[in-house]
């Protein structure tokens, strides 16, 4: 976990464009993109999605095992920053702090500063659990967030082999009730999996066609199945 100073990019035009930002592990493989929204767009409530790391004795260190994270950008001066880990956030000691699970973690970015707050290895010794997904983030200004991991395996404890993902948070006040699942092609026997998140306490999600184990129940904001 770290703040940094600069580094970031800020775009405009004078006719509408997409944008979209891409992130390679290394520069010929696991290669991820996500659609930019437009600033207009940007809020100040989210929770993270992402996805444990996943580990393997033939991957680089540098590549190998490193907990899921999320990204801020602030678009504005003077923005504080707070987020809710759903497992123990790790800090640098000065600018980011450490966060239990559940505890609230605070600091403070200027225009295009980037924050970036990793799940503990530390407390999280299994590497299942060092993931940043469910985190509850809220800002007294509009900010930019993505979740993201270096090298993922869906399901966690398939066969050798990971990818780069991440995508840009979608605002809370932009989530809806009902939604059709799509599927990723289909390849061979994999099978699909979804994440579903909760925005409130007390949320009863049901599948059509219905889904093991039937009906879902989120009991707090933040948690998902």
């Amino acid at each position: 976990s770290g703040l940094r100073v600069g580094g970031s990019y800020r775009v405009q035009s004078d006719v509408p464009v997409i944008a979209y930002q891409h992130s390679p592990i290394v520069g010929q493989a696991t290669n991820d993109s996500s659609v930019l929204f437009p600033e207009h767009a940007l809020r100040q409530d989210y929770v993270i999605a992402s996805y444990p790391p996943f580990v393997s004795a033939k991957l680089p260190d540098d590549k190998n095992g490193r907990p899921s994270y999320f990204n801020v950008v602030a678009l504005e001066n003077d923005t504080t920053i707070e987020w809710i880990p759903k497992r123990d956030s790790a800090g640098n000691g000065i600018t980011v702090p450490a966060v239990l699970a559940g505890a609230t973690g605070s600091t403070q970015l200027n225009k295009l500063d980037i924050l970036q707050v990793g799940a503990s290895t530390l407390t999280n010794m299994d590497h299942e659990t060092q993931d940043i997904s469910g985190t509850i983030i809220h800002s007294d200004k509009p900010i930019w967030v993505l979740g993201g991991a270096s090298c993922a395996r869906i399901p966690y404890d398939g066969p050798l082999g990971c990818n780069h993902l991440q995508e840009q948070m979608i605002p809370i006040q932009y989530w809806g009730k009902q939604y059709v699942a799509a599927h990723s092609p289909i390849r061979a026997a994999e099978k699909h999996y979804w994440r579903v998140y909760a925005a409130e306490d007390n949320v009863i999600v049901t599948t059509n066609p219905s889904q093991p184990p039937g009906t879902l129940v989120l009991a707090k904001k933040g948690d998902f199945k």
